[in-house]
């Protein structure tokens, strides 16, 4: 437990602080939250990172954002625009029936008187017109009866009165209708806001008080736009400011909804969640966002009497059984949509092949200011058409001039922009599409080809005046152009209507500026520069897909927080032995938490703040590391104390690293053991005679082959002489400890042929210390020659000794298994034997032969002998020694069954096939003494060993 303090202590202080950080203000903004807080700045990054991950919100597709963007500026020439311009398109998108319009643009002060440019440039020369040809009639008319003596003197000086009256009377008409060119664009725009009916106009929430508003204005607004009627519940999470600043009265008047279009920006300059209810300090009521008040006026009937309670609950408002999260100032996090402003995806690939222009949520002002020059040209080259003879009635494609139709629609236009009443205006477009139809058909009737033949006709008139016929040659080239530049822009126009059909019906339309030469953008969390008029779209789609996002509660991430750092710390406890595996359950359980945050993001939009569980949690780990480095440090002091004089260093050295290894009581363990031993080493010695020399011999013979058995991750047990006992799997798991012991001998086997001819250049060995071998030893091999023994099974492996000296060592029957079967290869002029446990586990990897059934001394239990010959990987096991093994083993279960002929006779095939093979030679003389004197009944082919 007093591990567990230090880890424990570490989580609760980190969680304190790292989960305060997160709500200090360090500019003091209260509730406004946009103090430079760097620390909730990093959160709000994580939060950014994983809304990347998010799946991408559902859009609304009838969502449009109605752009006044660089194009559209540079083609009218104006910034801003003109609220004439503004007005014109508000009133012509009525005409597709959109569902609700927004309007992202502050008509806050009066503008100016401005100039009808239509009216300047088309009706007043119209009218001009016309009253010239009245007065020139009536003055042409008075001078042809005056010489033609049809009026008398005293007649035409009454006459010349009335034409002076006349004059008089329409130069009156003419200034009067020629002051209409003076248009008052705030009232022209407040009937196209009254003309397209369900339209939210700005009210501003403002930082200083509003001096010039008029009481009359405050009490119209607070009348007609503030929800404190509607408001359930207890409303201080909310923020206030000092006062309102609405829309001007001519055009907050005929609006359905207004609401401030302020917006709020988090503490690292990004806009992640919006205010959807203000209160102004000065009158005391609250006031809508734009889009949030827009979209909770359509949950009832579109207006403020039909609309349903806002009910305040601590963290959420309910609307019509719809909750809403808030975070802890009541603001709501935007789900926005996960693309850029234009459209373009996240995807580089993807965004590499997507053309902006294609984003079905984007429209251009532009194409409204177009739709309405087009049809202005229309109706002038109508006129022009008619002028010069070309009329639709007289042709008899239509009951009336094409110009009377016009007029027409131009009066019940007027009529109804007049009254501010666009309930028509759909029945209008409809007129107005089939008067276009009318004008293309009439244009493709054939019409221009016939008046051009009756005019090529009267050119062939050799009687006609060369007045006249410069007069038709003109009409030859004027004529075609007329119908041409006519029909391309009706057909334009007919385009033009369809697309705006296709966006328009139905749509919520947001009308905004996204020009560059704007300051109206701001970053979000997918992009730097976003146009602040998308947030209104991004609000309303929010709550129209009821997708929100939810920030965790200061407590409940505070105990998530803790909870996570107090199991971070029983955990790197729970595994203080095994370093190792206590730094990847660390790691594993920090990156379990951390992606389950994530998760629980990606999956309901519930964020919890992620900085201060990362931050808490590596703290933890971090003192729970240091915590048991310190005890694993004490640990390893101890050890270097009590077994540094431990004969294999390597046991040294795993320990130090591996303290929670190390077992002084001992343990069973299944291992492979090895015994090796010098053939003739006791003649060696003699030969060698001095004690340096034979110490000279052991180092140099000795230290390869230890390279090479911990070169095969082996642990040496000690040295018998010349002999070497070795082991493996042991202290630590080994998965091929077997091929690694068997490896390691026949690489032995291959470097003692080395040290052979070493030795007998050094002098160590020579044909003298052979033979005195040979004498004592028949069967001995001539050469420097090793015998090992191998057998794998369980042992008792630990230390063992005294408090001054210890050894890391292996005890057992299983141990002394392999010391015999090093023992028995004397008997069968073998190197290498292995048990019948190792041969089963290593079979696939090396050549083996099975040699014999004994029963060892010690041992009542009857050994399988497998002679361990090469190693797979090595190589040099011909094919006539595998068909020699063949044979022999052949002729042992012949021995087995007791067929002593056929027995014999394999071994000596075997024989044939490898010369001076002891055991085959050694099993024809058992087959042969068998067949003198039979074994007991009872006999069960095990040969028992008398000697070690």
């Amino acid at each position: 437990m007093k591990r567990l303090f230090a880890p424990l202590l570490a989580a609760v202080l980190s969680t304190v602080v790292f989960t305060g950080l997160l709500y200090v203000d360090f500019a003091g903004s209260g509730s406004d939250n946009s103090g430079r807080n760097f620390f909730s700045s990093l959160d709000n990054r994580l939060f950014d990172f994983l809304l990347r991950l998010k799946p991408p919100v559902e859009e609304d597709q009838n969502i449009v954002l109605l752009e006044i963007d660089d194009e559209t500026i540079t083609t009218i020439d104006m910034y801003p625009l003109g609220r004439d311009i503004t007005a014109d398109g508000l009133i012509l998108l009525k005409e597709f029936e959109p569902a609700w319009t927004m309007l992202d643009i502050e008509f806050v002060d009066r503008s100016p008187t401005g100039i009808d440019l239509n009216f300047l440039d088309y009706s007043i020369p119209s009218e001009i017109q016309a009253s010239y040809t009245f007065l020139a009639e009536n003055n042409s008319q008075l001078i042809t009866n005056i010489l033609n003596g049809l009026i008398d003197r005293r007649t035409a000086l009454e006459y010349m009165e009335q034409l002076a009256q006349m004059g008089e009377e329409e130069s009156n008409r003419l200034y009067s209708y020629i002051r209409q060119v003076a248009i008052d664009r705030d009232a022209y725009l407040g009937r196209a806001v009254g003309y397209l009916g369900q339209v939210s106009v700005t009210l501003n929430i403002t930082e200083v008080p509003s001096s010039s508003l008029t009481q009359e204005e405050r009490d119209f607004a607070a009348e007609y736009f503030s929800v404190d009627g509607k408001l359930q519940g207890d409303t201080r999470m909310f923020p206030s400011d000092k006062d309102i600043l609405p829309s001007i009265p001519q055009v907050i008047t005929p609006a359905a909804w207004a609401g401030y279009p302020r917006m709020h920006i988090d503490s690292d300059g990004v806009r992640r969640r919006v205010d959807i209810l203000y209160r102004s300090e000065n009158d005391g009521h609250y006031y809508t966002h734009m889009g949030f008040g827009t979209w909770w006026l359509r949950q009832g009937d579109g207006t403020l009497e039909g609309a349903p309670p806002i009910q305040i609950n601590k963290r959420s408002i309910t609307i019509n059984g719809t909750r809403i999260p808030l975070d802890r100032h009541g603001k709501l996090l935007i789900n926005w949509p996960k693309r850029m402003f234009d459209g373009t995806p996240l995807n580089n690939k993807e965004a590499a092949l997507f053309d902006p222009a294609t984003a079905s949520h984007r429209l251009q002002f532009l194409k409204l200011w177009y739709h309405d020059v087009l049809w202005d040209d229309i109706l002038l080259l109508i006129d022009e058409m008619e002028n010069v003879g070309l009329d639709a009635q007289l042709t008899g494609h239509t009951d009336q001039p094409l110009s009377a139709y016009a007029s027409d629609l131009s009066a019940m236009h007027a009529s109804m922009l007049e009254a501010a009443d666009g309930s028509r205006a759909a029945e209008y477009g409809e007129y107005r599409e089939q008067f276009l139809h009318q004008i293309e058909d009439y244009l493709q009737s054939g019409v221009k080809e016939a008046y051009l033949q009756e005019i090529s006709a009267a050119l062939e008139n050799p009687d006609l005046s060369a007045d006249m016929a410069a007069l038709y040659e003109e009409d030859l080239s004027y004529i075609p152009e007329l119908f041409d530049e006519l029909l391309w822009r009706v057909q334009d126009i007919l385009v033009l209507r369809e697309q705006l059909r296709e966006q328009v019906s139905g749509a919520t339309i947001v009308v905004g500026y996204t020009g560059t030469s704007t300051t109206d953008y701001g970053a979000n969390p997918f992009e730097k520069k976003y146009m602040n008029m998308g947030i209104y779209g991004a609000v309303y789609n929010s709550l129209v897909q009821g997708s929100f996002l939810e920030e965790s509660p200061a407590w409940l991430t505070f105990a998530a927080v803790l909870l996570c750092g107090i199991l971070m710390a029983f955990i790197g406890q729970a595994f203080q032995k095994k370093s190792g595996l206590n730094t990847f359950a660390g790691i594993l359980f920090m990156l379990i938490i951390w992606a389950g945050g994530g998760f629980l993001f990606v999956t309901t939009g519930f964020y919890l703040n992620m900085l201060p569980l990362i931050l808490v949690l590596l703290t933890t780990y971090l003192t729970t590391q240091a915590v048991n480095y310190l005890t694993v440090s004490r640990k390893r002091a101890e050890i270097q104390s009590m077994f540094g004089q431990v004969i294999s260093p390597i046991v040294v050295e795993i320990l130090e690293k591996n303290p929670e290894l190390m077992n002084t009581a001992g343990e069973k363990r299944f291992i492979t053991a090895m015994f090796s031993d010098i053939e003739g080493f006791s003649t060696i010695t003699e030969y060698l005679g001095s004690t340096d020399r034979v110490f000279e011999f052991l180092e140099r013979y000795l230290g390869p082959l230890c390279d090479i058995i911990l070169d095969e991750q082996g642990t040496i047990d000690k040295f018998e002489g010349d002999a070497i006992i070795a082991f493996w799997n042991a202290p630590l798991d080994q998965e091929r400890h077997a091929f690694h012991a068997c490896h390691a001998v026949m690489r032995m086997a291959e470097k003692e042929k080395q040290l052979h001819q070493e030795f007998v250049e050094r002098g160590y060995l020579s044909e003298k210390v052979f033979k005195e071998i040979r004498k004592r030893n028949p069967e001995s091999h001539g050469r420097l020659f090793t015998r090992f023994g191998i057998n794998s099974g369980e042992n008792n492996v630990g230390f063992i000794g005294t408090q001054g000296r210890k050894d890391y060592t292996a005890l057992g029957d299983e141990m002394n298994l392999a010391a015999r079967l090093e023992g028995v290869n004397k008997l069968y002029a073998t190197q290498a034997l292995i048990s019948n446990d190792t041969k089963n586990i290593i079979s696939d990897e090396f050549f083996t032969r099975r040699m014999d059934k004994v029963r060892v001394v010690g041992r009542n239990k009857p050994v399988n002998l497998h002679q361990l010959s090469y190693s797979k990987d090595i190589g040099g096991f011909t094919e006539q020694e595998r068909q020699g093994y063949v044979k022999y083993q052949a002729g042992l279960d012949m021995f087995y069954e007791q067929q002593w002929n056929d027995a014999e006779k394999l071994f000596k095939e075997a024989q044939k096939l490898m010369p001076g093979d002891v055991p085959s030679r050694l099993f024809i003389e058992r087959c042969k003494n068998y067949r003198k004197k039979a074994p007991p009944k009872n006999w069960d082919g095990v040969y028992r060993m008398e000697t070690k």
